[in-house]
């Protein structure tokens, strides 16, 4: 298993490192610039950013990071690749080559293209498996830990405890709550936190019903499944011990919210 790293977030600026600047601005001259535009930017994301971070919530053997745009380190060349041949072929053109001693013509460029294809097909048939985030993306999993019906006290702060330090929780606000504190850690938004602290705090307004959720945190996708899992595994009422790192009670499988390719027919493509 390939150790966590923080996962990268590519760049439109970057994409000259796969593709000369002056042909960026002879595929898109009224909407590149030098330093990157607005259709840049959406191609890098749709073609590039998205189908790879598909393929590997598609495949349940790596979680997605939390890094919003984030792809694995070894992907970030192959996002480029397809948001360069997304622009270039805008355009008609004539695709570089070249002549091999023995006759034979060769396209450099489209070798590249077809390499991150695969690579991205690779993953999602699960023959490859990616560098796992150092922060992934977590969801909540089980019933709240606030009681449904429980309304803010007066003076507007509720109090609750029960949480275990150093496992992970995803709160979840509603309308009525400002912030959400455990320990070191408030929240203003919803969010995924490691507990500091067994007592946690809600803020907001006294005698209003709580509806906001407080939730025991799980990765999206686990490190072990084989093949895509279809459905969500229930692991809110667990045996003794506590959630690891990556959202499993010990001696369980995990817990996935892969349900299968964008196209099951044809893959990405």
């Amino acid at each position: 298993m390939p150790i966590e790293a923080t996962w990268v977030v590519p760049s439109v600026d970057n994409l000259t490192t796969v593709m000369d600047q002056l042909v960026l601005n002879a595929a898109e001259p009224d909407q590149l610039a030098p330093n990157g535009a607005a259709r840049g930017n959406a191609l890098l994301n749709t073609v590039g950013v998205q189908r790879i971070r598909a393929a590997v919530r598609a495949s349940g053997k790596v979680p997605l990071s939390s890094r919003a745009g984030s792809v694995p380190p070894e992907a970030e060349a192959y996002a480029y690749v397809l948001t360069a041949d997304a622009m270039t072929a805008a355009k008609p053109n004539v695709a570089g080559v070249v002549m091999m001693p023995n006759g034979s013509v060769v396209c450099p460029w489209m070798t590249l293209v077809k390499d991150a294809k695969a690579w991205i097909q690779d993953v999602y048939a699960g023959k490859k498996i990616v560098t796992p985030p150092d922060s992934p993306l977590m969801v909540g999993t089980g019933n709240s830990l606030i009681p449904i019906g429980t309304a803010y006290p007066t003076g507007g702060t509720y109090s609750g405890t029960g949480l275990f330090i150093g496992q992970t929780y995803v709160w979840s606000p509603g309308a009525d709550s400002t912030s959400f504190t455990c320990g070191a850690t408030t929240l203003t938004a919803g969010a995924a936190f490691v507990a500091s602290a067994a007592t946690y705090t809600v803020a907001g307004t006294a005698g209003v019903l709580i509806s906001g959720s407080l939730q025991r945190g799980v990765v999206a996708a686990n490190y072990a499944g084989g093949g895509r899992i279809h459905g969500e595994v229930d692991m809110s009422t667990p045996g003794a011990g506590g959630w690891d790192t990556y959202g499993r009670w010990p001696g369980q499988q995990g817990y996935s919210l892969a349900h299968g390719c964008p196209d099951p027919d044809n893959g990405f493509w």
